[in-house]
């Protein structure tokens, strides 16, 4: 199974939460993922990366509640948005940091698109 074929076929909003150790999915995974959304369906997908967070959402080996508005205001906003087309066709990364929970929407540059393996 192709999954970057896969993602180009996702036909809704799409937020790639990344955890800055998570062992499991790259941050290249997961900006790639938003990299095919985006150039099918531009606008679509949203990159945030969250420092310290593992792939099951714990920082410091509990549940990062952080991560709970940041997926409900995103939501939000699809809600509000969804009645006019998104403009946006590049990546617009949050960055977020459990010590200090500011944003920044610093982009980084995205890698060359890759085909992701499938889990194990």
């Amino acid at each position: 199974m192709n999954l970057g074929e896969v993602w180009q076929k996702a036909n809704a909003p799409v937020l790639v939460i990344s955890g800055a150790s998570d062992n499991i999915m790259s941050r290249a995974d997961s900006e790639t993922i938003v990299e095919i959304v985006n150039r099918v369906h531009p606008g679509r997908a949203r990159y945030v990366q969250i420092d310290g967070m593992t792939h099951a959402f714990t920082v410091n080996g509990k549940f990062y509640d952080e991560v709970i508005p940041t997926v409900l205001n995103w939501m939000k906003e699809q809600l509000a948005t969804t009645s006019s087309a998104s403009s946006k066709s590049a990546v617009n990364p949050l960055l977020l940091s459990p010590d200090t929970s500011r944003e920044s929407t610093a982009a980084a540059p995205l890698p060359a698109p890759l085909r992701l393996p499938l889990p194990r």
